[in-house]
């Protein structure tokens, strides 16, 4: 069977350089968790992936987005020319999207982003009109999104309504995007088989954090509490997206605290292997812990080396031995978390993150979830 996946990720190679055309870090979440999905689907199926790459006329280096293709193993990588101008932009992409689908197996399904409403809509109108199953892959409430508004969240469940089957990050996502009961299953994240070999380690003793940083992410809790426990002979390194002026100024001459960027996902896992211990400080919130998993954790969880984070429900079923967890991810917490790292032995530390990688491999490896994957659309083409 065929799989077309809408969204708006990219090849590795191809995302990377695509970075250097924005002036800022950009969120890379979106892009993890759909192409590990795309990776693992393509190790059972083909798949076309038509790719709406993020733009922004305002922002953007790049003034223009030309349609391109590029084959990776099993899969095809369509990318979508996109129009500055919002004036028939949806019919420019259906036109491009239409010529794809000719060529594709009539035996094929549609899984798509659910959050990004010009994918979504997209995706629903070609299973419309080439009569094709929709799976949606809901990785967060859209209400959740920062920057959207409750006349977007609702265009978005409106969509949902279209779907026959949906892969979610919680029960909870699939509850709201499937009220009707159709084929689900329950995918928390996704790791890599293989892990690149650890870059030289030019920082000594560090603890390392990446990901968004914006205060409600929990990383002014993070530099307060590292500040406050004084650790000269240790390091707290930082990467990710930005908000600007107010993170370069929180951490404007500190001589132990680094910000190196906005890095490749190979390069962040290399240093996550070099790490004493990398950090998750999003304050706990239970309306994001029934909607979200934090998808940073997933490669924490994979170093091999120890993980401080605040609790999860859906990761403390797994992983409750093999982590620090916090309960709110206060200054204090963080500094309670760390002391308490920093008190085990070097043996101790070693065996935390080796029990939580192999745990991390046997339940979120990229071919174990795709065994999952392909038993759950075996049994939705049955049903379909």
């Amino acid at each position: 069977m065929n799989i077309i996946y809408f969204t708006t990720s990219q090849e590795n190679n191809d995302y990377n350089e695509y970075l250097k055309a924005w002036p800022y870090p950009i969120n890379a979440s979106t892009q993890l968790i759909h192409n590990r999905l795309i990776r693992s689907l393509s190790l059972y199926h083909h798949v076309d992936v038509v790719s709406v790459r993020p733009f922004s006329k305002q922002d953007c280096l790049v003034k223009t987005l030309i349609r391109s293709e590029r084959i990776t193993n099993r899969i095809h990588w369509h990318y979508l020319s996109i129009r500055r101008t919002s004036i028939g932009r949806f019919s420019f992409m259906w036109a491009q999207t239409e010529k794809v689908l000719r060529n594709v197996d009539k035996n094929s399904i549609i899984i798509t982003d659910t959050i990004n409403s010009n994918v979504f809509h997209l995706a629903s109108y070609a299973a419309k009109r080439k009569r094709m199953p929709l799976i949606g892959v809901c990785t967060n409430s859209p209400s959740n999104i920062t920057g959207t508004n409750r006349s977007y969240a609702l265009s978005v469940l409106k969509l949902a309504k279209k779907l026959d089957g949906t892969i979610a990050l919680t029960p909870a996502l699939n509850d709201l995007f499937n009220e009707n009961g159709k084929p689900s299953i329950i995918i928390e994240g996704l790791v890599e088989d293989r892990l690149p070999l650890p870059c030289e380690n030019k920082y000594g003793k560090y603890l390392f954090y990446s990901g968004s940083l914006y205060e409600k992410y929990g990383i002014y809790n993070l530099i307060q509490a590292f500040n406050e426990l004084e650790l000269p002979d240790y390091k707290l390194l930082i990467c990710g997206h930005h908000e600007g002026k107010t993170f370069l100024e929180a951490i404007r001459r500190k001589k132990n605290i680094r910000y190196l960027g906005a890095l490749t996902n190979q390069e962040c896992i290399q240093f996550q292997q070099n790490a004493v211990a990398n950090i998750n400080p999003r304050p706990f919130n239970e309306d994001l812990d029934r909607f979200t998993v934090p998808g940073k954790c997933f490669e924490y969880l994979n170093s091999s080396r120890p993980m401080i984070s605040t609790k999860s429900s859906r990761l403390i079923k797994v992983f409750q031995e093999d982590a620090i967890w916090m309960k709110t991810g206060s200054v204090e917490d963080i500094k309670e978390a760390i002391n308490t790292l920093l008190a085990l032995s070097k043996e101790d530390q070693d065996y935390l993150g080796k029990k939580a990688h192999e745990h991390a491999q046997n339940e979120y490896s990229l071919s174990n979830v795709g065994l999952k994957l392909q038993d759950f659309l075996k049994a939705f083409f049955k049903k379909n």
